[in-house]
């Protein structure tokens, strides 16, 4: 079971909270706003009106077009002045647009121009100039200002939009959408005046089962059921969004388990018959539409109208031209079926029977003079001297006309059973269909079942074939597996060819800087002697490269033998040309690339760069505890030292200064 759906029975539906069902409207409401086109969504109460405008704008907003809803219930039309009524409804406009500033300045400076040219200037020096998106303003709750004696000028006004398009193309960017429960023809009450004939109406239907299917979620009840408790629910309300949620929330807070068309039935009765009607407000509207505001008050015609459609005795054709007529469409009572009118759903059939229209049905002048009609007889027989056969004829007139309208009570019963009996044979009829229906689906079952068969036989054969074509497949993969393997074998021997050939390039290399190295111990070598022949004290280093390049030419034997000689010819310098100019014990030696410089590291908490040839210091880095490495960079220009102070430094050797620390 299932209990996702929440049911609505009052207010607006958000769209997005997963209990809005969406309808025909939805799609038709959307695309005329996308289109820029002017709309009326003018209906009974109860429909879903207000919320279809939330979805829609919601929609419109992730669009990027900026939709505005004006309840025109928030301003109030009791105690307003047509410039408090029409500023409030341009203070919700420019709260919503986030004018309120230019609101106030516009208003306040053109205070010389009527509240309507007031109204229809903001929205072209102001709205249309700062909004560049389109704008689509929806005007909620018409029906409230239809009293008023100003709105004339506020209907004409959003006509004016519509025809200004023609003069001022900006204009193309702002729509409006007219929400309510009225007729076109109600908006312009002044006859003198050009009726409102822009927009075009978006019709908001009852569910159809596939668009309340949402509903038996909510039922509480197993899957299988869900659904068919729904149709039994239908059957009554025939999709009227008020009724039909007014009853799935009664089935659904019951708990029941399980559900019978009975109980449907009798759980309609209990809610919405009887004295009960009188408690619901959708019913109460109905009832004060047919009855208390009706156009022109015209009771009668209303009353009379609703009474042939109910009978059903001749069809009652629709007519767009028909006060009446629209207005019962517009109370909910009747709908449109085929050009014809028929009431809307059995609820308000058997609750707006033709027992009820007698009883509300209003009394005419013979009517209210039948009480009197004995003493008016009388006093006409003493005046003609015919009081007895004056009486007598009036008595029998009295009884015929009561007869007449006991037959008319018997007819209308008759009538009435007579119609039961065509509903009942309807239901029938209907369930005939269904059974039918089922029996054509065995068929249809019974067919699709033998296609199957077929099918899985030629399927089989099909399987056959395919068992071959994977016995060649496999083949071929198998084929393609050696290949793949032979081009794995001939690119690892490449790959190994290829590795040969880089060691054989680095061997190369390393043989190249052994030479360089040789050279270069030969070089300080003969500087050595020098420096002994002369007696100085210079070349500090000389040693310590030497040392340098025995370590590197530890894998080359060839080059090892000058490294040693030059070695050894260092070891015969005086003591002091051997001695580094540290203060403790030297832990690392690096030279350059290029065999420039030379970078030693000591426990003295310094590193020291110097130059090879000019035989001087260039760079002292200093640290915080001893340094245990030093390395140059490949181009020679840094130095990098790592220490135990926890820190690594790198010295730009020719600027002679720290550029990073670690």
């Amino acid at each position: 079971m299932s209990n996702r759906f929440l049911f609505t029975t009052g207010g607006t539906v958000p769209p997005n909270d997963g209990n809005y069902i969406a309808r025909q409207a939805d799609d038709d409401l959307l695309e005329l706003c996308q289109q820029g086109r002017f709309a009326y969504v003018l209906t009974a109460r109860q429909m879903g009106k207000s919320s279809l405008m939330v979805a829609t704008a919601n929609t419109l907003r992730q669009q990027e077009i900026r939709p505005v809803i004006i309840d025109l219930t928030q301003i109030g039309s009791q105690t307003a002045s047509a410039a408090e009524w029409y500023l409030g409804v341009l203070r919700i406009l420019a709260r919503q647009l986030r004018l309120n500033a230019q609101l106030t300045e516009f208003w306040n400076g053109h205070s010389d121009l009527s509240v309507t040219q007031r109204f229809t200037q903001f929205f072209e020096a102001v709205v249309l100039p700062q909004i560049e998106a389109p704008i689509v303003v929806f005007v909620d709750e018409i029906d409230s200002t239809l009293s008023l004696g100003f709105t004339d000028d506020f209907f004409i006004a959003i006509r004016y939009f519509y025809t200004a398009r023609a003069q001022n193309p900006a204009f193309n960017r702002l729509s409006f959408v007219l929400v309510g429960v009225a007729t076109p023809s109600e908006l312009i009450s002044d006859q003198k005046r050009t009726p409102f004939n822009i927009g075009e109406r978006v019709d908001l239907t009852d569910f159809t089962f596939n668009e309340a299917l949402p509903l038996a979620q909510g039922l509480g009840l197993p899957e299988a059921e869900g659904p068919q408790v729904l149709r039994w629910v239908l059957a009554w309300t025939g999709g009227h969004p008020y009724l039909t949620q007014r009853l799935c929330k009664e089935i659904a807070e019951q708990g029941r388990a399980t559900w019978t068309e009975a109980d449907v039935e009798a759980l309609t009765g209990q809610l919405l018959f009887g004295d009960r009607r009188e408690q619901d407000n959708n019913l109460q509207f109905v009832r004060d539409m047919l009855t208390r505001r009706t156009p022109d008050n015209d009771v009668l015609g209303v009353l009379g109208t609703y009474r042939q459609i109910r009978r059903g005795r001749l069809p009652v054709m629709d007519e767009d031209q028909s006060v009446v007529k629209a207005h019962l469409k517009l109370s909910g009572v009747v709908k449109r079926e085929e050009q014809q009118l028929q009431v809307r759903n059995p609820i308000y059939s058997s609750v707006f029977d033709l027992k009820w229209v007698r009883e509300q049905w209003p009394e005419t002048w013979w009517e209210r003079l039948k009480p009197a009609m004995p003493l008016i007889a009388g006093l006409s027989a003493v005046a003609v001297g015919m009081g007895g056969l004056a009486w007598y004829a009036n008595s029998q007139r009295l009884n015929a006309i009561a007869a007449a309208t006991e037959a008319e009570t018997e007819r209308d019963n008759a009538q009435e059973a007579e119609q039961r009996a065509l509903t009942a044979e309807q239901s029938a009829t209907e369930r005939l269909t269904e059974a039918e229906e089922a029996r054509r689906r065995a068929v249809k079952q019974e067919k699709l079942a033998e296609e199957r068969r077929k099918e899985a036989e030629s399927a089989k054969q099909e399987t056959e074939d395919q068992r071959q074509q994977a016995v060649l497949a496999q083949q071929a993969e198998a084929m393609q597996r050696r290949e793949a393997e032979s081009a794995r074998v001939a690119e690892s021997k490449q790959r190994s060819v290829a590795e040969q050939r880089r060691q054989d390039a680095e061997m190369a290399t390393k043989d190249a800087v052994a030479q360089q190295n040789v050279a270069l111990a030969r070089q300080l070598t003969a500087q050595a002697n020098w420096v002994r022949e002369q007696r100085l004290n210079a070349l500090p280093l000389s040693i310590l490269l030497s040392v340098e390049a025995m370590q590197r030419l530890k894998n080359q034997p060839a080059a090892r033998g000058d490294a040693d000689f030059a070695l050894r010819e260092l070891k015969q310098l005086a003591p002091e040309v051997n001695r580094i100019a540290h203060d403790a014990a030297v832990s690392a030696v690096s030279f350059s690339p290029d065999g420039r410089y030379v970078a030693t590291a000591s426990h003295d908490t310094t590193a020291r760069v110097w130059d090879v040839q000019g035989n001087q210091e260039v760079a002292r880095i200093a640290h915080d505890a001893a340094v245990w490495a030093v390395s140059f960079s490949p181009d020679g220009r840094y130095v990098a030292t790592a220490s135990g102070d926890n820190t690594a430094r790198v010295w730009d050797v020719q600027g002679n200064q720290e550029v990073a620390r670690i």
